[in-house]
């Protein structure tokens, strides 16, 4: 090898890392050109032409060598990265702790304390350390270390979560620490809502036996179990260990989801008694319908907040430890999600300031004044960390180019808060701003960099020291620039942003008035006088009244319209905009994404300021339509937020108040599972595939199974654009699998690096992209490892959208590599459980069920609805199978709406194959579970079939060939007649 090698190495000194990558597998197996032309630049090698043949050539005779000497394939390549001094060491740097801080006032003169401290259940060593603070200094203990160990001990691991109708196969170990030998049993005693292989009924609960095993001395010995999950919820599972040597439980908590897809649904509006925006409103309704795609036997989620100031739930949110991820619930790891942690503390920090109602925030308030400090220099520390000392510019990435757009929305962030928090004057120097006003590095000219930078100028201007002549010629070539150019302009976004940047500047200038003039004539009114008013792209959702498919940018440049406006001191044309603003944003649960989140509050909190309401003095009444009463509130200046109000029933909500003062802002949130999910709003067309491994291989990317996703971009209509913007994908896991996160870092970080941040959290990997192009698929994979066999396994859910159009999202179900099948089979009582989410279809023509046995099974007081169908169509619908059918005759019903000839909807679980319902065929089907779903004012139904569900097969006379299927028939007429005549009076 060396012979063959030795004079092309030589010619890669310096370009060695281009060859190394080469040299490497990957998830997706591309071939080494298309490999070679997505190689990416790097400021090592200038030459990057150069690079890309080489790595080209290296991955070549890469596959050359597995092509020829498989079983010497990894030795090979060890020898080649030695040979060109390319050989790194394996770096092990992620050991995290666990930090558990107390504070201890110590009160003694001696300066002795002593407190008892029970350690948690975990075996393993603490370091325990002591550190004292006080006026003369600190004193740092040396640490005592604490081993918490047991001689006997069970540990059995659970998967993060899994879906109902899943099986899972628990592997477990027991550590015995004692020299001797023994035996040992290990039993699982479980709740109803899951179903143990082998389980036996304890009271409510199921145990399973407790099995004898030998056990060794100094030894690890394997338990395993099998369980299905029949209920959602939290489910407390309690291993038993049993042994001369000892004994103990330990009790874990087993999460199970319902199947299908999680949605979320906002709901607002404004209660204004005294039409203080314009419009007097003293009634909200809220409809509240089964959702139509809602997967069957689980529930609707619904909160309804109310708050009685424009940034109530803000400050509330705030107060709430779970802090502020709940305003977005986008991935994390950008300089844009740092500033969307440190804008909403500014915005509230100011509005309490410039209006001094600290009171809001409790009887502390002057403590949580002081920690809403320290954590803006907490946000501004972060957002340094993004800096480009180099070129005084920031980047959305650490280590990665600078972003135009985004340094300009850090400079006018940090010269907002400068007011109460001091920013070190360096990051505001801007000696690489252009000409014409625009930093370099990557931007897109759907941000327009020149607004944003005249914005962002003005803001740094204000800082004291900082009001520079460079400042202000920067800032006039931006004017300039965006003032012979504002005619250009065609994009309703590109337009608001012009002109809010240009009266920034200059509040007489005359392309920013003729530009507000514009935007005014184009606005979407609803009401006359007008009730709301905003602003959309010519080409989205006609809809005035609902934002969500016009999307983040429609909110964003209706705030930079509003702003405009409250500038020029417009306050009652303002008005129409707050209604529409506060009517839909998910305020708790997050907005559509992060920049109208920031906009939003920076609108709400102008608004708050220059316009003055009357005191907030207002009693609220929220009830159901028809079932009573459901929370009364009131709202003052003290107390302006109200608590999340629970919604449990499925009927309309009605809030209304009375001749009150002040403005109220209501919610409601409503959070379901759904069968499927629309692509109607999609600009990606995806794939996504799960590999298995492929056993013979010695390439390690084929001896384990693999996830490869791909997306495409679908540029709207008139769209310039041949690229996404920054873009997101989601990728669900299935149960009980890991990702490999060696190749999530080489996705990363080597040189053809296709994502630029990745985190996982729980069973979900988000990989961040800065665009994905139309041309072609890129596509990304990575290794999965598979920590629990799984069976009966539901679709996982792979998602693409763009960051700043999240609700834009395109989504496809995926399937893991095998069969969808029971891990272990069983029979009669040992096992009765494990298929029961599925329906119990019974035996064909079957003379030993006769009519009065279904006369009673009809008659039973939890039986709901009793028909005779004929099987129409079949769809498959995610991890469903949807049956239309027609009644033919109707037995027994929950409804009045159900009659002869009424189409409904059947649906089993698609794993359930023991049931199929062939179009053209009659049944007799009778269950406890009905779905009542109002579509266009009328009422549609969907009956689940499951474990409480009677299928049979109803032959039609004229088609029985034998006398078995003649008798069968007449069984059936006889109850049909039978139940007809007299019902269930007599049984």
């Amino acid at each position: 090898m060396e012979r063959s090698c030795c004079p092309t190495a030589r010619s890669y000194r310096g370009m060695g890392p281009c060859c190394s990558a080469g040299m490497k597998s990957i998830p997706t197996l591309e071939t080494c050109a298309t490999r070679a032309q997505r190689l990416n630049k790097h400021p090592r090698f200038p030459d990057h032409e150069a690079c890309r043949r080489i790595f080209r050539e290296c991955c070549e005779f890469y596959l050359k060598l597995y092509a020829s000497s498989t079983h010497q394939l990894i030795l090979a390549r060890m020898e080649l990265e030695i040979l060109y001094g390319l050989e790194a060491p394996r770096v092990r740097s992620f050991f995290p702790e666990s930090w558990l801080w107390e504070v201890h006032p110590v009160t003694d003169r001696s300066g002795l304390m002593s407190f008892p401290k029970y350690l948690p259940d975990s075996l393993t060593t603490w370091e325990i350390k002591a550190v004292e603070m006080s006026s003369e200094g600190l004193c740092v203990a040396a640490p005592l270390r604490v081993q918490v160990t047991q001689m006997l001990s069970v540990d059995v691991p659970l998967p993060y979560s899994m879906v109902r109708g899943e099986q899972v196969e628990l592997r477990g170990s027991v550590y015995n620490q004692h020299i001797r030998d023994s035996w040992f049993c290990v039993t699982l005693a479980a709740p109803p809502g899951v179903c143990l292989f082998q389980g036996k009924r304890a009271g409510l609960s199921q145990v399973t036996p407790c099995t004898r095993q030998p056990l060794r001395a100094e030894s690890v010995s394997l338990v395993t179990f099998t369980l299905l999950a029949l209920e959602v919820g939290n489910h407390r599972l309690n291993f038993t260990l049993t042994s001369p040597l000892g004994s103990e439980t330990v009790i874990k908590t087993l999460r199970v989801v319902p199947e299908g897809i999680r949605t979320e649904i906002p709901k607002g509006g404004t209660l204004d008694p005294q039409g203080v925006y314009g419009h007097m409103r003293r009634r909200l309704e809220f409809a509240n319908n089964t959702p139509p795609n809602l997967v069957p036997k689980s529930s609707v989620d619904r909160v309804l907040s109310i708050s009685g100031e424009l940034l109530g739930s803000v400050i509330a949110i705030l107060n709430d430890p779970a802090g502020l991820s709940q305003l977005t619930s986008l991935p994390r790891g950008s300089a844009e999600v740092e500033l969307m942690g440190l804008l909403p503390i500014y915005y509230v920090y100011h509005y309490l300031e410039r209006t001094d109602r600290w009171d809001v925030m409790g009887a502390d308030h002057i403590r949580k004044r002081m920690e809403l400090r320290r954590k803006m220099k907490e946000g501004i520390t972060s957002i340094m960390s993004f800096r480009k000392k180099e070129t005084n510019s920031y980047s959305m990435w650490t280590n990665k180019e600078a972003s135009t757009w985004l340094t300009a929305l850090v400079i006018k962030t940090l010269g907002q808060v400068d007011k109460y928090v001091q920013v070190d004057r360096k990051a505001f120097y801007l000696q690489t701003c252009q000409a014409y006003g625009r930093w370099g590095g990557r931007y897109r000219a759907d941000r327009l960099p020149h607004g944003l930078h005249a914005i962002g100028i003005r803001n740094a201007m204000a800082v004291p020291d900082c009001s520079l002549q460079e400042f202000r010629d920067v800032l006039d070539h931006a004017a300039e620039y965006l003032s012979q150019n504002f005619q250009r302009l065609r994009s309703m976004y590109v337009r608001a942003i012009t002109a809010y940047a240009l009266v920034l500047v200059d509040q007489n200038s005359i392309p920013a008035r003729q530009l507000y003039q514009s935007l005014q004539k184009d606005a979407v009114v609803k009401g006359n006088p007008a009730v709301i008013r905003f602003w959309k792209e010519k080409d989205s959702s006609p809809n005035p009244s609902t934002p969500s498919k016009a999307s983040a940018q429609s909110v964003e440049t209706t705030v930079y319209v509003l702003l405009t406006a409250l500038l020029y001191g417009n306050q009652q044309y303002a008005g129409p905009i707050l209604n529409w603003l506060t009517q839909d944003q998910r305020y708790g649960g997050g907005f559509h994404s992060t920049q109208d989140t920031i906009l939003t509050l920076e609108a709400l909190t102008e608004y708050s300021q220059k316009v003055r309401h009357a005191e907030l003095n207002m009693d609220i009444r929220a009830s159901y339509r028809k079932k009573g009463d459901l929370k009364q509130v009131s709202l003052s200046q003290k107390h302006p937020v109200a608590p999340p109000i629970q919604v449990t029933h499925d009927d309309d909500v009605i809030v209304v108040t009375g001749s009150s003062t002040g403005v109220s802002v209501v919610n409601m949130k409503t959070v379901y599972y759904s069968i499927t999910h629309s692509n109607e709003h999609c600009h990606f067309e995806l794939t996504i595939e799960s590999h298995p491994a492929v056993e013979q291989s010695t390439d390690p990317m084929l001896m384990s199974p693999r996830i490869v996703a791909c997306a495409k971009y679908n540029p709207p209509e008139n769209e310039v654009f041949m690229e996404s913007s920054h873009t997101v994908m989601e990728i669900h896991l299935p149960t009980g699998v890991q990702p490999v996160q060696e190749d999530l870092d080489m996705m990363q970080n080597s040189l053809e690096s296709r994502i630029s941040y990745y985190e996982i959290q729980g069973d979900q990997v988000l990989l961040q992209l800065d665009s994905v192009p139309a041309s072609n698929y890129l596509c990304v994979g990575f290794r999965i490892q598979e920590m629990f066999r799984t069976g009966m396994a539901s679709s996982s859910l792979f998602k693409v959208y763009e960051y700043h159009a999240p609700e834009n999202q395109c989504s496809k179900l995926y399937y893991p590599h095998g069969e969808r099948r029971l891990l272990r089979l069983c029979e009669g009582l040992e096992c009765q459980c494990m298929a029961a989410e599925c329906s119990s279809f019974k035996p064909p023509m079957d003379l030993t069920i006769t009519a009065d046995a279904r006369l009673k099974a009809v008659c039973q007081d939890h039986i709901k609805y009793v028909f005779k169908v004929k099987m129409e169509s079949s769809e498959a619908e995610g991890d469903f199978v949807s049956y239309t059918a027609k009644i033919k005759d109707v037995y027994k019903k929950d409804t009045e709406d159900v009659k002869r000839n009424t189409e409904v909807t059947f649906v089993k679980k698609a794993t359930c194959s023991s049931v199929d319902l062939t179009p053209g065929s009659q049944y007799l089907i009778m269950g406890t579970e009905v779905m009542q779903i109002e579509v266009n004012r009328s009422y549609k139904y969907k009956f689940p079939l499951d474990s409480q569900t009677w299928v049979e097969r109803w032959p039609d006379e004229d088609d029985c060939k034998d006398s078995t299927c003649t008798d069968f028939v007449k069984i059936l007429e006889d109850f049909s007649f039978t139940f007809l005549i007299e019902g269930c009076g007599l049984k």
